[in-house]
């Protein structure tokens, strides 16, 4: 489900606030969510096989015995709230007409909601699990090798996760370079099977569109709720900050490289974000035993990997 589906409870005024942000973050916009309670099992899918399925009349099938690989996760609650003394609405005893108050309210809610979207996007990447954040892309897959992932995460072992990175050494300035990102990119997406999105930071996601154009493989596309998006050879690039996906990370001996992502969006089987709320709203109350008025936005969420072979980083890549 996408965000409005999963916050279907929105009223009106809710509503219209997503609708004004979401062209604004991409990210949440073309994320995949799907519904968990609180304290949910994350069931990462290790199923191994043996041998072929073929088989002789009236022979056996091949029987290949499975194991459950659960673990208890919680969500990361994200809450912010804002309030206004209840004085500013007396200045409807000097003018009556609403208007002015109403707009100065509807810009807080939209600041309010701008504010936990910013943090939650930016936690989607680099959440670290820590300190009741959630747990983002950055911190699942690190570029590191086996040693330096976190053995068990989800459900998988550190040569498993260390698997998912691959760490290059090129630089965007030079044309060879470039072609060989691309060559990498297709590889990346061939290691995740119906691989729909990238996710990568402004300046990289530029760096992309311009090399894209240069090799006649840039379009554009619209996304489920009508944004015009950036397509990387027939892939949906989203467009995160690069205060959390710049050219600011140290890869090995490298400093200032930045990483894609190559994810298989999706509700079941690949990477999607756990929630039991979606946006809640609550509006300003009118609580007559308060002396000021008091609103609230909330999301509870954090991610889920299903199988692995549905993300994949490429890091190391210098400006």
């Amino acid at each position: 489900m996408n965000i409005a589906q999963i916050s279907a409870g929105l009223d009106v005024k809710a509503a219209k606030i997503l609708s004004i942000l979401l062209p604004i973050y991409n990210f949440i916009r073309m994320a995949e969510f799907r519904k968990n309670t609180y304290q949910y099992i994350h069931d990462a899918d290790k199923s191994t096989f043996t041998n072929s399925a073929a088989r002789a009349l009236n022979g056996p099938a091949v029987r290949d015995a499975q194991a459950p690989n659960k673990l208890l996760k919680a969500l990361a609650l994200y809450s912010r709230e804002i309030s206004v003394d209840k004085a500013v609405l007396s200045d409807l005893n000097v003018n009556p007409d609403p208007s002015n108050l109403n707009s100065f309210y509807d810009n807080q809610l939209n600041s309010l909601c701008d504010k936990i979207m910013v943090e939650v996007q930016n936690d989607m990447v680099a959440g670290t699990g820590a300190s009741n954040k959630m747990l983002g892309l950055l911190n699942i897959i690190k570029d590191a090798d086996a040693a330096g992932q976190t053995d068990g995460l989800l459900g998988y072992e550190n040569a498993e996760l260390a698997a998912r990175n691959k760490r290059l050494t090129l630089s965007l300035s030079d044309v060879d370079d470039q072609n060989q990102l691309v060559e990498e990119i297709s590889l990346a997406k061939a290691m995740v099977p119906g691989a729909n999105l990238i996710v990568a930071g402004e300046s990289m996601a530029a760096r992309l569109t311009t090399i894209a154009r240069r090799q006649n493989a840039q379009a554009d596309g619209i996304d489920s709720f009508g944004q015009q998006v950036a397509v990387f050879d027939r892939t949906p690039i989203a467009v995160v900050p690069d205060a959390v996906l710049g050219f600011s990370m140290n890869s090995g001996a490298e400093t200032n490289t930045s990483s894609i992502f190559v994810l298989r969006n999706a509700e079941y089987q690949g990477v999607c974000f756990s929630t039991n709320s979606g946006l809640q709203f609550k509006d300003f109350d009118q609580v007559e035993s308060t002396v000021a008025g008091v609103a609230h936005f909330s999301f509870n969420l954090n991610t889920t990997v299903e199988k692995l072979n549905a993300i994949y980083r490429i890091s190391g890549i210098k400006r």
